[in-house]
Formats: structure tokens, C-alpha cells, sequence
């Protein structure tokens, strides 16, 4: 599926790089735009009718990521944050996912998997991702975000927002949860989380 992607950080070197990074990536097969003026976002998004929507945060604040959608009238736009600094990382709680600066290929593909693949209407949504699945089995083994990051070669900001579609997916909030969750599909063994119980 082709997914159309518009790119407003108001910097042509952020631009640049954000770019580079997505035509890198092999999973997803994106139309990719770039806004040079981030004044024009408005009517650009109602022209180019885009799928993601990635911004920095001086070009659309948190709080303005909801009032954005309604007056598109699009709440199945994605907004992506591209953060240069942990602050506007934690500060972007609004949007549907987050891009920092020092990530590389694997976090980008990993967090436009998470943020593409998920769609309201369609009845897949309850299916886990591979990487979701490897999230789960991470996590009933006992392992913080943290280090499920580190053994993924991912950030923590990716496994929290795996992390959170695994919940809402599953609608399952807790370790306990997906232990059960984990056994019952075969993801795991009584044996492999028998420590952890």
C-alpha cells in the first residue's frame, strides 16, 4: 500500500535528513512531500490529503496536534513529532508518534510500522505486528523498556509506543495480562516465564 507523507519542520537541513531516512527505509512505500513554507500547512494538508503528517514542534505544538485534525476534519491522520531534543520528546504527548533526531533507519521503519499499520476500521487491528510480538515476549520475560530497547537496537521512546498499541490492541494493561496472553498464543512456554511468575 502506498501511503502519502507530507513534511513540514520549517529547517531544510531537518528536512533533508528526515528524507534521507524515509527513502531509506524498505517497508512501507511512501509518496513523500515536502512543505518549504510552514505557513502554508494548512492548505497544504487539504491539497496533498496526506496519511502522515510529520512536523517538528515549532511548526505544530502538542496541544495544536488535536485542534490540527478536527480542522482537517481527518482524525485518521498520523502526526509525527521529529524532536532534536529529549525536552520535545517528552513533550509531545499528543501526537501519534515521534522521530528524535538520533535515530537511525531501524527506529524510523519500527515507528512507521507502528503508527501506518494501525487502522480503525479495519479488523486487523487486533493483530500484532512480529515486532509487537517480540515486545510481548520481551516484557513477560521481565525486561524494562529500557533493555528490551537496547536488545532490539531501538529507542525507548519506539518500545513504549510498541508498548502502547500492544495495550490497546490487546486491551491488556498489565505483565500478568500478557504472560496469559503470551502462553495462550504459543509465544512463550510456561517453562521460558516461570522465573517471572
Amino acid at each position: 500500500m502506498r501511503y502519502s507523507v507530507l513534511v513540514a519542520v520549517g529547517d531544510a537541513g531537518r528536512a533533508h535528513y528526515i528524507e534521507h531516512l524515509l527513502q531509506r527505509q524498505t517497508t512501507f512505500h511512501l509518496g513523500l512531500n515536502m512543505l518549504a513554507d510552514p505557513y502554508t500547512l494548512l492548505e497544504s494538508c487539504k491539497e496533498v490529503l496526506p496519511d502522515l503528517l510529520i512536523v517538528s514542534p515549532d511548526v505544530v505544538s502538542d496541544p495544536m496536534v488535536p485542534i490540527l485534525k478536527e480542522a482537517l476534519g481527518n482524525d485518521e491522520l498520523r502526526i509525527v513529532s521529529y524532536c532534536t531534543t529529549l525536552a520535545e520528546a517528552e513533550l509531545s504527548k499528543n501526537f501519534d508518534g515521534k522521530i528524535l533526531s538520533t535515530d537511525g533507519g531501524n527506529e524510523v521503519s519500527n515507528m512507521l510500522e507502528s503508527v501506518l499499520e494501525v487502522d480503525g476500521s479495519n479488523a486487523e487491528e487486533m493483530v500484532l505486528t512480529p515486532r509487537e510480538q517480540e515486545v510481548v515476549v520481551a516484557v513477560v520475560k521481565g525486561l524494562t523498556n529500557k533493555e528490551i530497547a537496547e536488545k532490539f537496537f531501538l529507542s525507548t521512546h519506539t518500545i513504549i509506543t510498541h508498548r502502547r498499541n500492544i495495550a490497546r490492541k490487546l486491551n491488556i494493561h498489565s505483565p500478568s495480562g500478557l504472560t496469559i496472553y503470551a502462553i495462550m498464543n504459543k509465544l512463550v512456554t510456561l517453562d521460558d516465564v516461570k522465573d517471572h511468575i
